[in-house]
């Protein structure tokens, strides 16, 4: 189709390439190869160029490797941005960015960027949507780049918004958290499995507090806790070895054993503790087939038997799905 804000770029002396492929993201990395130049500007008359300058001088005195404009911290005219990107969604998708890699930015999501040539190499782009705003940030925190921001003017767009709200934002969201596993994956299993230790430990003990008694009920909502939570955590160790995320898993015992991790060890581990679990739970069984149910022992005990038993046999299994993973990779 043609544009006649491109003769006019032209006419001025600008080079104009138009990508092969769509995506917002693709756009930028097909521009990026073409020229050494790297300023990161959405020509939607959002962003005025006169700023360029300003977002130049820390790049250009080695202060930083990327240098973004504000809108968050600097003018927002009236009309230029939807009152729900402005209160909810810049700022939350900023803090999400700012909390699992340090991005340290009040506007994660500005379309106007000034960067060395070598910081844009360091960075591993690979998106070609809207979450190509997110990656930039990310890479730049997992490699310790230095990012400072310029409060700048937001105008008000001209033509059609392209961006979907809600289906872009969650693209953004799902894009974070898939490549932070500790996020998605160590911490909330550690919430689950140190919630359902808990109950388990005041099931056992059959103790009574604030006037809630902790019995076999509560037994079994810890278990399921813990069996959840336990599954979970062997997802942060699978993704750690079967992708490549941005923000690796940091956890000590993750680490460890993606590094020293023998299917033999995780494999006896898992026998051990399934052994243990049957055992008991064959003690129990014997006693009932001498004596009658009036011989059963502490049906919190056998709970926490039988919850030893899965979370064996999950060791054992996940153990040898660990050790097809890291031979395919």
């Amino acid at each position: 189709m043609y544009n006649p804000d491109i003769k006019i770029a032209r006419e001025r002396g600008a080079t104009v390439v138009t990508p092969d492929e769509p995506g917002y993201g693709y756009a930028y990395r097909y521009a990026f190869r073409q020229d050494t130049e790297r300023v990161h500007n959405d020509a939607d008359t959002t962003y005025g160029f006169e700023m360029i300058p300003q977002l130049l001088e820390p790049v250009q005195n080695g202060d930083a490797d990327i240098c973004m404009g504000s809108r968050l911290e600097g003018e927002i005219r009236d009309g230029s941005m939807p009152l729900l990107h402005k209160y909810v969604g810049n700022p939350l998708l900023t803090r999400f960015l700012n909390t699992f890699y340090g991005a340290g930015v009040s506007d994660a999501h500005s379309g106007f960027r000034v960067f060395t040539k070598d910081a844009l190499e360091t960075l591993e782009l690979e998106t070609t949507g809207m979450e190509f705003a997110s990656e930039m940030i990310m890479e730049a925190g997992a490699n310790d780049l230095t990012i400072e921001e310029v409060p700048i003017i937001y105008h008000e767009r001209e033509g059609e918004e392209t961006l979907d709200s809600f289906s872009d934002g969650w693209r953004h969201v799902r894009f974070m958290l898939v490549n932070a596993p500790d996020y998605l994956f160590s911490y909330p299993a550690l919430l689950l499995v140190s919630v359902g230790a808990v109950l388990m430990s005041l099931s056992i003990a059959r103790l009574s507090i604030g006037g809630v008694n902790f019995g076999i009920q509560t037994m079994v909502g810890g278990s399921l806790l813990a069996i959840v939570g336990y599954q979970v955590w062997t997802l942060a160790l699978f993704s750690s070895i079967a992708a490549n995320p941005i923000n690796k898993p940091e956890g000590v015992l993750v680490g460890m054993i993606r590094e020293q991790f023998q299917l033999e060890h995780g494999a006896s581990i898992g026998i051990l503790m399934a052994a243990v679990g049957v055992l008991y739970l064959g003690s129990v069984f014997g006693q009932w087939l001498l004596a009658g149910e009036a011989a059963l022992l502490s049906a919190t005990a056998t709970l926490l038997a039988s919850t030893v038993v899965v979370l064996g046999l999950q060791t054992v299994f996940g153990s040898f799905f660990m050790s097809m993973l890291a031979d395919s990779t």
